[in-house]
């Protein structure tokens, strides 16, 4: 008697079990299974054959990736050298057995490794708006031609015609 009961709640848990588990569409959407066109003895060619042609694709683009120079000529990367196996920007560097160390020479003005080379654009851009800004109020806070030959800085002769326009063509 004991032994059927537990017969049964086994049965009970197992038909709970099997009626939430995924359809077999689903399991191949998911890649859990393989997709059922191809007969099962044939499967596992298929995922040899399938993987060959990714590495076979993979070397092909490998091989006719640009070198670093026609990156640089094309602005993808600036000043890039490879460092370690990998393309890392501005990268100069000596690995002494002690320790690894950095050198600035070669990097450009402004150059930041501790940025990530997708926010490095931004970085420019940002850079660039700074300069244009601190440009601009240098400008507006210019003396004026004629204030600098009324303080003796530029000759009168020359700069008066200039302050008038007559060499600018206005």
């Amino acid at each position: 008697m004991r032994a059927e009961l537990e017969k049964k709640r086994i049965e009970a848990q197992l038909s709970q079990l099997l009626a939430k588990r995924p359809a077999l569409e689903r399991l191949q959407e998911l890649h859990v299974l393989p997709a059922a066109h191809v007969h099962p003895r044939l499967q596992a060619r298929l995922a040899k054959v399938e993987k060959a042609h990714l590495e076979d694709q993979l070397n092909h683009k490998l091989a006719h990736r640009p070198s670093i120079e026609e990156l640089k000529e094309r602005h993808v990367l600036l000043g890039a050298t490879p460092c370690f196996g990998f393309i890392s920007l501005y990268c100069t560097h000596t690995l002494t057995p002690a320790r690894l160390s950095f050198s600035t020479a070669g990097r450009r003005p402004g150059a930041d490794d501790s940025v990530a080379p997708r926010l490095q654009a931004k970085q420019r851009a940002i850079n660039k708006a700074i300069l244009e800004q601190r440009l601009e109020r240098k400008l507006a806070n210019r003396p004026s031609i004629s204030d600098l030959v009324e303080h003796n800085y530029l000759q009168s002769t020359i700069y008066s015609a200039v302050a008038e326009g007559a060499l600018c063509g206005r």
